[in-house]
């Protein structure tokens, strides 16, 4: 019918923010507010955004919760990773490096969107407001953190071979971190680059 025709062009005008979740909750949430997206960009202001995004999330059976976020990688190997910039320049090169770690006891786990600014992209690319997809994006996924060590020591005990990453159109160098984590666990090093 109409209805359903309506719903698959919605996905399909959404299929990078789907495709980019994290997890497949993280992609349910996406989809769901992609179906209710009119609702959200509606409201009449950003509390009214914030409380349409909550009631969206709320019907979905968990309340806003964040409580699955990014996974580790299933592999034999700790994750570590640190972003490199080379020539601080247009000309230079800036990744995000992923890699076998050894574990160390005082670490950090890095943000998944690190910067603000990363959600104005995103919201260029959908073609959305960038106050109001600011708002839903930190709401979302602002306080989600990659399962890896932060510049933590380099494995050394063997070869890895190394893969470079390169993320699709409208995305980052730490949109894709899942996929990144899992092959650096199983014995890689992965450079997620950063396009401008």
């Amino acid at each position: 019918d109409y209805t359903a025709k309506l719903e698959v062009l919605c996905i399909c005008k959404h299929w990078d923010a789907v495709t980019s979740a994290p997890d497949y909750t993280a992609k349910l949430e996406v989809l769901c507010i992609c179906k209710h997206w009119d609702a959200v960009t509606s409201a009449p202001d950003y509390t009214a955004k914030l409380e349409a995004i909550f009631i969206i999330k709320q019907n979905m059976g968990h309340g806003g919760s964040h409580s699955l976020g990014i996974p580790s990688g299933k592999g034999p190997h700790l994750v570590g990773c640190i972003d490199i910039m080379t020539d601080h320049t247009i000309q230079g090169s800036f990744l995000r490096l992923y890699y076998p770690c050894v574990h160390c006891e005082k670490h950090q786990q890095p943000l998944w969107i690190p910067r603000h600014e990363y959600y104005n992209g995103l919201a260029d690319f959908l073609k959305h407001n960038r106050t109001s997809t600011d708002y839903i994006l930190k709401y979302l996924y602002g306080s989600y953190r990659v399962p890896v060590e932060w510049d933590a020591p380099f494995k050394s005990d063997g070869k890895y071979p190394l893969v470079i990453f390169s993320h699709g159109l409208g995305a980052f160098r730490t949109l894709y971190s899942a996929i990144c984590i899992e092959i650096a666990s199983r014995g890689f090093v992965v450079a997620a680059v950063e396009h401008r």
